[in-house]
């Protein structure tokens, strides 16, 4: 093989990798405005079967003050 066909196909192989590598690692990261501290709030009108109005009513100011977190996995391997 001719040694400037060579050298193309490696630039052109390692510019390859090179691509893939980054969308490996970028793949999964957070977008701006994400903030890993904040939970995912779910509109209770999203949830089947559930009436948005009967939600709030039943999370009165005394029932939200004494709410417990739910508890999270562990991440154990």
């Amino acid at each position: 093989m001719p040694r400037r066909r060579t050298i193309l196909l490696l630039g052109l192989a390692a510019a390859a990798a090179g691509t893939a590598v980054v969308a490996i690692a970028t793949t999964g990261q957070a977008k701006p405005g994400d903030d890993p501290a904040q939970p995912a709030v779910h509109d209770a009108s999203s949830v089947p079967g559930q009436d948005p109005a009967s939600v709030e009513k039943y999370w009165t100011r005394e029932r939200m003050d004494q709410a417990q977190p739910a508890p999270m996995p562990n991440e154990t391997p």
